[in-house]
């Protein structure tokens, strides 16, 4: 009796280029140039995520780690207890980005518990500030805390 072996994996190029492209695409909206930076950011598509998942369970109008809230730009741009977190223009002078290239055991690094933030997310915030940091009011500019009982029955 002969058995016929077929592949198990039958990608071909076109699915492993898919495949790639998929795990690549972190950074939703986020386009970089040739040279590595990241060439347009929007907020609620790229920065809003960021500060969601990464900032706001410790900086919110409920917890105000540091003297900081990042619920929505007029309350972060006040700053926090160490001054301004975000200078428009000015990434090197905004802690806001430069907090999260500290080394994991510094005092200061942020974020303070959980994943640290990827190459990618550092970029984003990077090019945000950079580009002048902008941040819109209303709905689309605020984030709430996400409570760890949300979802749940």
């Amino acid at each position: 009796m002969k058995i016929s072996q077929a592949p198990i994996f039958s990608f071909g190029i076109a699915g492993v280029a898919m495949l790639v492209g998929m795990t690549f695409s972190s950074c939703d909206r986020a386009t970089e140039t040739g040279e590595g930076e990241i060439a347009s950011v929007d907020f609620v598509n790229d920065v809003k995520p960021i500060l969601q998942t990464q900032c706001i369970r410790c900086h919110n109008d409920e917890t105000i780690m540091g003297g900081l809230n990042l619920m929505n730009r007029e309350v972060a741009m006040r700053g926090s207890s160490r001054g301004p977190v975000i200078v428009p223009g000015e990434p090197d002078k905004s802690l806001l980005y430069r907090v999260t290239l500290m080394p994991a055991d510094e005092d200061h690094a942020m974020p303070a518990t959980g994943a640290k933030l990827t190459e990618a997310e550092k970029k984003i915030l990077f090019q945000w500030v950079k580009d002048g940091a902008e941040w819109p009011e209303g709905e689309a500019g605020t984030m709430m805390p996400i409570k760890a009982n949300q979802g749940k029955a």
